[in-house]
């Protein structure tokens, strides 16, 4: 029981740093810049010189948005490894199960109700009363 509410931990952590750091903002960045880059490019009113400065401009910052993502994705997994580490150093006989746990389909949709569950409490408790629910 305990290796389940360390794998929940662990997942909470993970959603409160993905929210924290608003990793879904800059997914929705390089869609924008993707999206704004193909428009450019698609536009017969614009020379062949124009339209590939534009995309070199478009790349670097398509370029720039994915690094952002990644080195925050990076840190995520990063500091879950270090709450893994601290979590073995405490209880060295979680090692086996917590990592059984984290492949078992089982134990994987647990968590996955669960955390659907958080995210939904933890938005409620998030709103400001008298605002509307979406």
């Amino acid at each position: 029981m305990i290796v389940y509410l360390a794998l929940f931990g662990c997942a909470v952590v993970f959603f409160e740093l993905f929210v924290r750091l608003r990793l879904l903002d800059d997914a929705a960045a390089i869609l924008v810049i993707s999206r704004g880059a193909f428009g450019q490019l698609s536009r017969a009113d614009l020379g062949d010189a124009e339209k590939e400065r534009l995309a070199r401009r478009s790349s670097v910052a398509i370029f720039s948005a994915t690094a952002r993502f990644a080195s925050k994705f990076a840190l995520i997994c990063g500091v879950l490894y270090v709450l893994y580490l601290g979590l073995v150093a405490i209880a060295p006989g979680l090692r086996e199960p917590f990592l059984h746990a984290i492949v078992a389909p089982v134990p994987l949709v647990a968590l996955t109700v669960g955390m659907v569950v958080y995210a939904r409490f933890r938005g409620l408790a998030r709103r400001r009363p008298g605002t509307a629910a979406s």
